[in-house]
């Protein structure tokens, strides 16, 4: 699992993106307090965001660089440039998806136990308020989130040298 990096590459996606995102959404109204975190205020309310981001961030993030690594892999695409493109492309549309397929369930919420109610508040919770909040914040998360996503995977491909003869 590990031998082409998949591990730091999938934790790292996780990770990086959504710190990036917390950056996105804390940077302009930074040092107000938000409804997720009301009484955290400035580098604190930064770190209650990212907090809430990794926990329910986590599905997104990790589908979204699973589909920009199966997308760039088919398309043969290899340098830089085509990852950012990729990845700005694909930000806006996995958060639209994930978030339209979330609202779609919550119509339907009150057909749904308590446990399938939390369980899509924690794959889709984190897409559907990024949505609310601004579709236009995850072009330049994705654009940075696949420039670190395509040096790991660039870190971890196998060398011609290397190869087993």
């Amino acid at each position: 699992m590990t031998r082409r990096g998949s591990l730091a590459y999938y934790l790292a996606a996780w990770v990086c993106g959504c710190l990036f995102m917390s950056v996105g959404f804390w940077l302009p109204g930074g040092w107000e307090s938000t409804h997720w975190t009301p009484s955290f205020k400035g580098a604190f309310g930064f770190v209650g965001s990212y907090f809430l981001s990794l926990v329910f961030g986590a599905f997104m993030t990790l589908l979204f660089a699973l589909v920009l690594r199966r997308l760039t892999a088919i398309l043969n695409w290899e340098r830089l440039w085509q990852w950012v493109l990729t990845g700005a492309a694909l930000a806006p549309l996995t958060v639209w998806t994930l978030a339209l397929l979330g609202q779609a369930a919550g119509g339907r919420e009150a057909q749904l136990n308590r446990w399938a109610v939390m369980l899509l508040l924690l794959f889709l919770g984190g897409p559907m308020d990024v949505f609310q909040r601004g579709l236009w914040v995850a072009i330049p998360v994705g654009v940075a989130t696949s420039c670190v996503l395509y040096l790991i995977h660039r870190a971890f491909e196998p060398k011609l040298d290397s190869v087993q003869r």
